[in-house]
């Protein structure tokens, strides 16, 4: 079982913080859809203004601050949320937000054929048991969003929260961006404006 809590990353540096994400969320696909901790010293009413630092997107070649396809759907949620909490994006924001997104290759295995398979004596079907199986399997996508406040006085974390899921088809990012966003605001200590 992983032991990596998202409380940890408030003790901790920005720097340092990422490292133990980028070393411990590729793990976390097994785990719930969503996983959030929080600071509970923060007073989250105090803060009202934000500031985005680029969103990050890990791909096979790397970190990519640059993503046109993923990091405006995020930004694009977490601004919706954020606004819902009475926050206003500000050039020097009391909160940073900083996001990342992440995909993985789960291997799964959906047959085996053996080569040797036919018929034996007598019409019986017959599998030749020193014949190498054939695998015939697919890789399903597993995907990981992370958005991190960060109070920008202290740059230390303030509430933090993953999701993870199945990485849909490029039609379809948008929407499923959209809901792990909101289900992940769910568990933040300030509810939306209008809402108890």
């Amino acid at each position: 079982m992983i032991q990596f809590q998202v409380r940890d990353l408030f003790r901790m540096g920005r720097t340092a913080a990422v490292a133990v994400l980028i070393a411990g969320f590729f793990a976390a696909f097994c785990l719930a859809k969503v996983k959030f901790d929080y600071d509970r010293q923060a007073n989250f009413a105090s803060y009202k203004t934000y500031t985005w630092l680029p969103p990050r997107i890990l791909k096979k070649t790397g970190i990519d601050e640059g993503d046109d396809i993923v990091a405006p759907y995020i930004k694009k949620a977490v601004n919706r949320e954020m606004t819902r909490r009475g926050f206003t994006e500000a050039p020097d924001g009391q909160v940073q937000i900083s996001a990342w997104a992440f995909a993985d290759a789960v291997p799964h295995v959906d047959a085996l054929i053996y080569p040797g398979y036919g018929l034996g004596p007598g019409g019986v079907p017959a599998i030749n048991i020193g014949a190498a199986p054939t695998t015939l399997g697919r890789y399903n996508k597993s995907g990981t969003v992370l958005v991190n406040l960060i109070d920008a006085s202290t740059k230390k974390s303030i509430w933090g929260a993953i999701a993870s899921g199945d990485l849909p088809k490029k039609s379809q990012i948008q929407d499923k961006v959209d809901k792990a966003v909101r289900e992940m605001f769910e568990k933040y200590p300030i509810k939306p404006q209008g809402e108890k």
